[in-house]
C-alpha cells in the first residue's frame, strides 16, 4: 500500500522493482490534481472506484506500471469516469485519426505555396516542426468535391458497444494558478476530416477540411462544476447539475456534420449574423471516448505531457497552424458566398486554438454556466 498526498508532487519516487506490477494506491484528495515522479516508469494505466467520493481523506484504486523509462504521470479516476458521451447525428463525416488524415494533406502557406520546411511525409512526430506558424495549412490532396473516401473516415464509425478506431484525447490543465487552488479543466477534444456545413436555399455553407470540437469540464477539488459545449466559434456553459447525463457522464449531441456539441437534441440556430443556418442533432450511435484514447496534462511551461502512454508524441498538439484548406477564394468556381458566409471556410486550428489556460468557462466569451437547459 503506497500513500499518495500533495508533498509526493515534489519528490520523486522511487521504484525498487523492474517489470509489471500491481500496486494498491491509497490516493489523498486534497488535491485535483497528483503527478508521479519516478526514476522508471513511464506509463500507467489508472482505474479507480466506480464511485469517487472526494470529500473522504483517500480512495483506493488500482494502477498497472510498466517500467520502461524515466516519468510516470497519471490521471484520476474522476477526470475519466466524468467524460462526456457523445451520441452521433445522422453522420457521414466519421471521428479521424489524425495519424491518417496526415497521410492525405500537404503543408501549405497562405500563399497556397508549399511548405519547402514541412517534413515529407508528415506525421504525429514532426508535425509541429520549425517553421510552421499560423499561416501553415495542412491542405488536402483531393478535390473535396470529388467526395475522397478519406474525408469521411467511415473506420471512425463507433462500433455498437460505442468504440470508434479513431483516438481520442484528454486534455488535463491545472487552473490553480489561474482560477485558484484545486481547480482543474479537463479538455475533450475531437477530430474530424471533413466538417459539412449547412444547408440553406439549396446551397450549404460552411465547408472546411478538419474540424476540431470539444467539450470542457471544470473541475473543483475533484467534483465536477460546470460543462462547457463548443459549437463552431464558442458555445454555452451549464452547471454540472443542468447536464444530462448517462450515469455521472454528460450528454453531448454532436450535429450532423459540422460536429458542433449540444445539451439536447433538436434544432439550433447557430447563425446570429446570417439567421438562418441551423444544426440538427438526435440521438444517434453514441461514441464513448474512454474506450480509445489518449491523455495528456498541459501546462503553459512544460506544453503537452503524456499521461497515458509516454510512446505516444504529445508534440503535435502544439501544432499552431490549420487542420484544413485556407479558405478558398472568390475566384475558385467551388467557392461561393450569401452575406458574409461562404461555401468553403478555412480549416481550424488544433487544441493548442482552444484557449486551454483561460479562466473564463467559454472559449472566448466571458459567459457564466445556465443552471437550466432552457436558460
Amino acid at each position: 500500500v503506497v500513500k499518495l498526498d500533495s508533498s509526493w508532487s515534489d519528490h520523486g519516487i522511487h521504484l525498487l522493482a523492474v517489470g509489471m506490477l500491481t500496486l494498491k494506491l491509497e490516493v489523498s484528495a486534497d488535491r485535483a490534481m497528483h503527478q508521479i515522479l519516478t526514476n522508471y516508469s513511464s506509463s500507467i494505466i489508472f482505474f479507480g472506484p466506480d464511485h469517487l467520493r472526494p470529500q473522504q481523506s483517500s480512495y483506493d484504486a488500482l494502477a498497472l506500471i510498466t517500467f520502461t523509462s524515466s516519468k510516470i504521470f497519471f490521471i484520476p479516476y474522476y477526470y475519466s469516469s466524468h467524460t462526456d458521451i457523445w451520441r452521433l447525428t445522422r453522420e457521414e463525416f466519421w471521428p479521424s485519426d489524425p495519424t491518417i488524415h496526415l497521410q492525405h494533406v500537404t503543408a501549405k502557406r497562405g500563399d497556397s505555396s508549399n511548405d519547402t520546411a514541412a517534413p515529407n511525409p508528415l506525421t504525429i512526430a514532426n508535425l509541429n516542426y520549425p517553421g510552421s506558424n499560423e499561416d501553415t495549412y495542412l491542405t488536402g490532396n483531393d478535390d473535396v468535391e470529388t467526395g475522397p473516401e478519406w474525408l469521411r473516415s467511415t473506420y471512425g464509425k463507433p462500433n455498437p458497444v460505442g468504440k470508434s478506431a479513431a483516438p481520442s484525447a484528454i486534455l488535463v490543465v491545472d487552473k490553480g494558478e489561474v482560477i485558484g487552488p484545486g481547480y482543474v479543466d479537463v479538455f475533450y477534444p475531437f477530430f474530424y476530416s471533413y466538417n459539412r456545413g449547412n444547408r440553406y436555399n439549396g446551397s450549404v455553407y460552411g465547408d472546411h477540411v478538419g474540424d476540431w470540437e470539444n467539450i470542457m469540464i471544470r473541475f473543483l477539488d475533484g467534483n465536477p462544476q460546470s460543462v462547457h459545449y463548443s459549437q463552431h466559434s464558442d458555445g454555452p456553459a451549464y452547471t454540472y447539475a443542468a447536464t444530462p447525463k448517462c450515469g455521472l457522464r454528460p450528454l453531448a449531441y454532436s450535429a450532423g456534420g459540422s460536429h458542433a456539441n449540444y445539451a439536447t437534441a433538436g434544432q439550433h440556430n447557430h447563425s446570429a449574423n446570417f439567421g438562418y443556418l441551423t444544426d440538427h442533432a438526435d440521438a444517434g450511435p453514441v461514441w464513448d471516448i474512454t474506450l480509445n484514447y489518449v491523455a495528456y496534462w498541459y501546462s503553459t511551461e512544460k506544453g503537452f505531457v503524456g499521461a497515458t502512454h509516454n510512446d505516444v508524441s504529445s508534440s503535435w498538439l502544439g501544432f499552431i497552424g490549420h487542420w484544413g484548406d485556407k479558405q478558398y477564394p472568390d475566384s475558385d468556381p467551388r467557392q461561393h458566398s450569401l452575406e458574409g458566409q461562404y461555401r468553403y471556410t478555412s480549416g481550424p486550428p488544433g487544441p493548442i486554438g482552444h484557449n486551454l489556460m483561460r479562466s473564463t468557462l467559454c472559449q472566448y466569451s466571458n459567459c457564466t454556466a445556465q443552471e437550466s437547459l432552457g436558460a
